[in-house]
């Protein structure tokens, strides 16, 4: 599945201090003279002037071409991951259509074979996230082949919670099915981050941020530690919109016989705000040289994409246990606005 491999490859992946100037005291306003006692004597005192109230001073007004000055680097990451993890909950709310392609390129990058091509309805049960294969290869499943998916999935969820109660008990870091690995959110607390500076995406403030794994922490596969890139930062909401990455550095898990990914291949991932809740999962990338003998039985220069689209709310409260077949399939409704205001 690419979702196992694009969470792993991205494994792979303040407030604006702003100084204003006090205007300067001005001395008391002296007289040049003062009247002395004989030149005043004998003449009636005139009545004291009433002076009006003076208006105070407008501020002064802000130069709209002045940008404020970026947020300390470290308060905004951590703005930064505290959002990324209510993202991650509020995906939990959502269901939505998955697209995922494989690719097979040649030396040149071209496309020399579509290896896999398929459409899956992702959503959440009990919290394990679910996801519905309804089109492979371009061809709808028949009847048979989503009775025996119904089954996979029934067996899938008791898996992974088995596999979570196992990894909770020696606290140790999990995904919703209950393989070892940290989620995005853990992923920004085991980088270090430089080169703050701003650009637009999609009209926006942006804030560019490059990122490397912090050598200090180790995370459970390290990945981190194998990649840098530049992150962006939507500045009005300080919230994760694209990662655009490299491994520096080839990546192995357990010695290549599970995965391998090669110096030099890139990632990237792009987020959409959805319902103006949350900026949530909308594309990803991932191109280079690898090998994947089991999960994807693939080997060579290949290109990776899922694209994610369709997010509707979804709630439910059942479950899915042993002998139970039926899951939930997309409902036929109109789509939420993908906004971005």
């Amino acid at each position: 599945m690419l979702l196992l491999l694009g969470c792993a490859a991205i494994s792979i992946f303040g407030h604006a201090q702003t100084t204003s100037e006090s205007a300067p005291t001005l001395p008391s306003a002296t007289p040049p003279f003062a009247a002395s006692a004989s030149a005043t004597s004998g003449l009636q005192s005139a009545p004291p002037v009433t002076q009006s109230a003076q208006p105070p001073a407008s501020p002064p007004t802000a130069d709209p071409g002045v940008q404020p000055p970026l947020p300390e680097i470290h308060a905004l990451m951590r703005e930064v991951e505290t959002h990324q993890r209510a993202a991650e909950a509020a995906q939990q709310d959502y269901i939505y259509r998955e697209k995922q392609l494989v690719e097979k390129l040649d030396g040149k990058g071209k496309v020399k074979k579509v290896t896999e091509s398929n459409e899956y309805n992702v959503f959440w049960l009990n919290g394990v996230e679910i996801d519905k294969l309804v089109i492979k290869n371009g061809h709808p499943l028949t009847a048979r082949e989503l009775k025996k998916e119904d089954k996979r999935i029934d067996k899938e969820v008791v898996t992974a919670k088995k596999r979570r109660e196992k990894a909770d008990a020696n606290g140790e870091d999990t995904y919703s099915n209950g393989n070892l690995r940290p989620s995005l959110s853990e992923l920004l607390g085991d980088a270090v981050f430089s080169n703050e500076r701003r650009d637009q995406v999609n009209g926006r403030e942006t804030i560019l941020v490059d990122f490397a794994g912090d050598p200090s922490k180790k995370h459970v596969l390290d990945l981190m530690q194998h990649v840098a890139g530049t992150l962006g930062i939507d500045e009005k909401d300080r919230a994760l919109v694209q990662v655009n990455g490299t491994f520096v550095s080839d990546f192995k898990i357990l010695g290549g016989v599970v995965l391998k990914i090669n110096q030099g291949t890139m990632f990237s991932l792009h987020h959409v705000k959805i319902n103006g809740e949350a900026w949530l999962d909308q594309d990803f990338t991932f191109q280079g040289q690898m090998s994947l003998p089991i999960i994807l039985l693939f080997s060579g220069e290949g290109r990776f994409e899922e694209h994610d689209s369709d997010y509707r709310k979804f709630k439910t409260k059942s479950t899915i246990l042993p002998g139970v077949s039926e899951v939930p399939d997309a409902p036929n409704v109109p789509h939420p606005t993908q906004s971005q205001p």
